[in-house]
């Protein structure tokens, strides 16, 4: 699980990917709704492509449960976008959202997640009306 937390924050596109397949499986399936999943490359080239969005994006870890083969994690996200994100024109203002994600494993490596970002709120923040 913690290759997936690397990847989001890493430096590069090339280090986004060895920290997915360091973590993932082949068909692993990353869903941002309950019908709507990306393939591992197609999570590589979106988390690929945020980083010169938001060079700074980071996580924090602020609880992980494990229940079986599934681990839960609530993490806060932040960031500081340098160009347009979220469709807000950037101002030097920042973001701070809670994400949940729920991961399942098996044989050590992540073949599921699911998540679930509060992106409306970071658009909020951006637009300095939270």
């Amino acid at each position: 699980m913690r290759p997936i937390y690397n990847a989001l924050t890493a430096a590069s596109p090339a280090d986004v990917r060895v920290h997915v397949e360091a973590g993932t499986t082949k068909d692993w399936q990353n869903c941002g709704s309950t019908d709507a999943c990306d393939d591992r490359e197609a999570t590589i080239a979106r988390w690929s492509a945020r980083i010169a969005k938001v060079p700074d994006f980071r996580f924090e870890i602020r609880d992980v449960l494990t229940m079986g083969n599934r681990i839960v994690v609530r993490s806060e996200a932040q960031g500081t976008p340098v160009g347009e994100f979220l469709g807000v024109t950037q101002s030097g203002r920042a973001f701070r959202i809670m994400t949940i994600d729920v991961h399942e494993v098996q044989d050590g490596r992540v073949y599921r997640t699911y998540h679930v970002e509060d992106w409306a709120r970071a658009a909020r923040q951006l637009l300095s009306q939270e």
